[in-house]
């Protein structure tokens, strides 16, 4: 499978999750915890964010850990087509989130996911897939 292609079946399942649940609108946030996880430095940039693009982005990156882990055909093999699904889901558009809009948020990202996946062409392991499902939650918990 090309790395195009793991693009557009990401596409398609945000779009899917996003037709299927509408745009969210008037988002309130409840009152939460304080996050004490591992991607504080994340968690103080997206702080910056609008409600709604938090709460956007949160949601696409806790879908596409869901995506990941549920991955039973095996259709992300190597280490740059899951690069390209984990870069995906915050490449596209959807509330009013963009990479071009917080670029700060989306360079922290893509550190780790480099940092987890690595930047050579490997076949990804079951080991490699759990902790990239685990740090694609840990997104979304530390956006949140």
């Amino acid at each position: 499978m090309k790395t195009i292609d793991i693009c557009r079946l990401c596409i398609a399942g945000l779009l899917l999750y996003f037709a299927l649940n509408g745009k969210p609108e008037g988002i309130k946030l409840p009152l939460q915890q304080p996050y004490t996880g591992s991607l504080t430095k994340l968690h103080q940039e997206a702080a910056k964010m609008e409600a709604i693009d938090r709460q956007g982005l949160s949601e696409a990156l806790s879908e596409a850990s869901k995506m990941l882990a549920s991955d039973q055909l095996g259709l992300v093999k190597k280490t740059d087509e899951l690069q390209s699904f984990c870069l995906g889901a915050i490449s596209y558009g959807y509330t009013t989130f963009a990479v071009k809009k917080y670029p700060d948020v989306a360079a922290l990202i893509k550190a780790e996911i480099i940092k987890t996946v690595g930047t050579k062409s490997q076949t990804v392991t079951d080991d490699l897939r759990d902790k990239t499902v685990e740090l694609l939650a840990e997104f979304s918990r530390a956006i949140k």
